[in-house]
């Protein structure tokens, strides 16, 4: 998907923003990573794992992948449903303003 398309710029002086796969607290080790993937070409973007849940597993692969992928959502939804939604769509406005 987004991987393979952007290998086709890999030779381009750009930088790859985005969350590093790992929750780690401020502090020597935190700075040691963002150095390191700086180095690399990689803005690290940190995340709690709660915002990244409900920004990633919740929002973006419920609604968005969906949406992109020409996917209909299901709009008969529950008040659960709806709640859990709710708290994705914060989750993602979250982790937006991180970046």
């Amino acid at each position: 998907g987004l991987v393979s398309a952007l290998m086709g710029v890999g030779n381009s002086n750009s930088i790859w923003v985005g969350w590093p796969g790992v929750d780690i607290e401020e502090g020597p080790e935190r700075d040691e990573l963002t150095r390191a993937m700086e180095e690399q070409g990689y803005g690290p973007v940190y995340m709690d794992e709660k915002t990244c849940d409900l920004h990633y597993n919740g929002f973006c692969n419920s609604v968005l992948w969906q949406l992109f992928h020409y996917v209909p959502l299901n709009i008969d939804s529950k008040l659960s449903e709806t709640r859990t939604l709710q708290f994705q769509w914060q989750g993602h406005q979250d982790a937006k303003k991180l970046f």
